[in-house]
């Protein structure tokens, strides 16, 4: 627990908020539960690409995910937005590095797939997954997309690793 709370301080000294608004968080704290809380971060984390303050809002006004609803929030059958979320939020690539990425692990099951469809110049990515999404099957793309991301995650070393 104590290396938790140390964790949890280190992300709020590093936040940039002001004393007074620290004040503020704390308080309304108070009136929020633990799952709750809990609840609130796994939506944002994976809702990252929506605005922060309008899922801060949605969480706080109560209109957001309740607590013990089991129910994932996603952005329903798109698999390539979730493949863009994998590759490019999560696990922190630019467009550029995710597509060849993707490229090469489709290439370990099906060899010289990546010289029938080129990363995309100018195309937005979004648009570029949904050509490839014609040509792979959904779950095979979203599990090529999850292994990178995996190893992307859970690699050992960091630049600044939490003590």
């Amino acid at each position: 627990m104590r290396e938790s709370l140390t964790k949890f301080l280190l992300l709020l000294s590093g936040s940039g908020m002001s004393h007074k608004e620290i004040r503020q968080i704390a308080a309304k704290l108070r009136y929020i539960s633990p799952t709750e809380l809990a609840d609130a971060v796994r939506f944002i984390r994976r809702n990252a690409h929506d605005s922060l303050d309008e899922v801060a809002t949605s969480i706080l006004s109560g209109s957001g995910r309740k607590s013990g609803n089991k129910k994932t929030i996603r952005s329903g059958s798109d698999v390539p937005a979730r493949v863009a979320t994998l590759l490019k939020i999560e696990a922190g690539l630019t467009v550029n590095d995710a597509a060849l990425e993707l490229l090469k692990s489709i290439d370990q099951r099906r060899p010289s797939f990546s010289k029938t469809i080129k990363p995309p110049n100018k195309e937005r990515f979004h648009g570029w997954l949904q050509r490839l999404s014609k040509r792979i099957e959904p779950s095979e793309l979203l599990h090529h997309a999850s292994r990178i991301r995996n190893r992307y995650v859970h690699q050992v070393e960091q630049d600044w690793p939490l003590l």
